[in-house]
C-alpha cells in the first residue's frame, strides 16, 4: 500500500522539524553558557579557598588516631609547623613525640610554583634523611591514611573546576566544588569533590577519587574554630573509602603568625630532632 502526502502536510512535516532544530540548537547554548558560567565560577572559588588567610607561619601540636579493622587504635602525637613566605610557596616540617617507635621520625615538604615539590623523611633509626620520590606521591605517610601528596600544596591552575551549586554538610551551607586533574602524572587522584563552608571558605567534605573515577577517600571536618583571627580546621577524620581504615587529626594546641625564620626548614634542622621547638 503507498501513501501520498500533499504539499501542505510536507510544509507541516518541514516546520516541525526546524522546530525541533531550533530548540535543540537553543539548548545547547544554554548548556554550552551554563558551562562556562559554571566553569568561571568554580576557578574563582578555587582561587579564594586557595588564598584563604591561614597566617605567614603557624605552630600547631597535633594527635594523630589510626583506626583498622579488628585493632585497637593507635595514638600518635606530633608538632607540625608551616611557614608561607609567599603565595605558592609553603614550607612544612612535623616531627612526631609519640609512641616511642615513631619518635622523632620527621618529614619536610617544600612546595614551589608549579608542580615543583621536595620532600624529605627523617627516619631516626637511620639517623639521616632521604628524599621522598616524586614515584611515591600515593605512599602513605607513616602507615596513616594521609598519602604524602596529601600534605604537599596542590595549586589553582593544576586542576580543572566547576562549580556545582549548593548543598550540606551537618546542617551548614556549602559550595561544591568539582576539582579534575589536568594533568594525570601530577596526582595521584583523578578528582576532588569540595564541600566548602560558606563562610570560613574551609572545606567541610572532601571525596577523592582514584584514576578509574572510583570513589577512594573521603575527609569530613568535624570542628572549626577561629584562632588569631584565622579559621581552623581542629578536628578531622581520612577514610579509606575501599579498606574503611580511618586517620583523625584532632589539633591540640595551635599559634599563628610567631615569626619562624627560614633556616628552620631544612634538612639540618630536620635531622636535629632538637629543633623547632615554638609551641609547649
Amino acid at each position: 500500500m503507498k501513501f501520498k502526502i500533499n504539499i501542505t502536510q510536507q510544509l507541516i512535516v518541514i516546520f516541525f522539524i526546524l522546530i525541533s532544530s531550533s530548540l535543540q540548537a537553543n539548548e545547547k547554548k544554554k548548556a554550552n553558557k551554563d558551562n562556562k558560567e559554571s566553569i568561571k565560577k568554580g576557578t574563582i572559588l578555587a582561587k579564594k579557598v586557595y588564598e584563604r588567610p591561614d597566617g605567614k607561619d603557624s605552630a600547631a601540636l597535633i594527635k594523630m588516631t589510626l583506626k583498622r579493622k579488628n585493632s585497637e587504635p593507635r595514638v600518635r602525637t606530633f608538632f607540625s609547623y608551616t611557614r608561607e613566605p609567599k603565595l605558592k610557596t609553603q614550607d612544612v616540617l612535623i616531627r612526631f613525640l609519640t609512641p616511642s617507635d615513631i619518635k622523632d621520625t620527621g618529614l619536610l615538604t617544600k612546595d614551589k610554583p608549579g608542580d615543583n615539590t621536595q620532600q624529605w623523611i627523617f627516619l631516626p633509626t637511620l639517623k639521616r634523611s632521604r628524599e621522598v620520590s616524586a614515584s611515591r606521591k600515593g605512599g602513605r605517610f607513616v602507615g596513616s591514611d594521609y598519602f604524602y601528596q596529601d600534605l604537599q600544596d596542590r595549586e589553582v591552575d593544576q586542576d580543572n573546576h566547576v562549580y556545582k551549586g549548593t548543598g550540606e554538610v551537618n546542617g551548614q551551607k556549602a559550595h561544591i566544588l568539582i576539582s579534575k586533574t589536568k594533568d594525570e602524572s601530577s596526582s595521584v587522584y583523578s578528582a576532588r569533590v569540595q564541600w566548602i563552608h560558606e563562610k570560613t571558605l574551609l572545606p567541610l567534605k572532601v571525596i577523592f577519587y582514584d584514576k578509574s573515577n572510583t570513589k577512594w577517600k573521603e575527609l569530613i571536618v568535624h570542628k572549626m574554630q577561629n584562632i588569631q583571627g584565622y579559621w581552623t580546621v581542629m578536628d578531622s577524620t581520612m577514610t579509606d573509602l575501599k579498606t574503611n581504615g580511618s586517620t583523625q587529626l584532632t589539633v591540640e594546641k595551635i599559634k599563628y603568625d610567631i615569626g619562624i625564620p627560614e633556616k628552620q626548614f631544612n634538612k639540618q634542622s630536620l635531622e636535629n630532632p632538637s629543633a623547632l621547638k615554638y609551641i609547649n
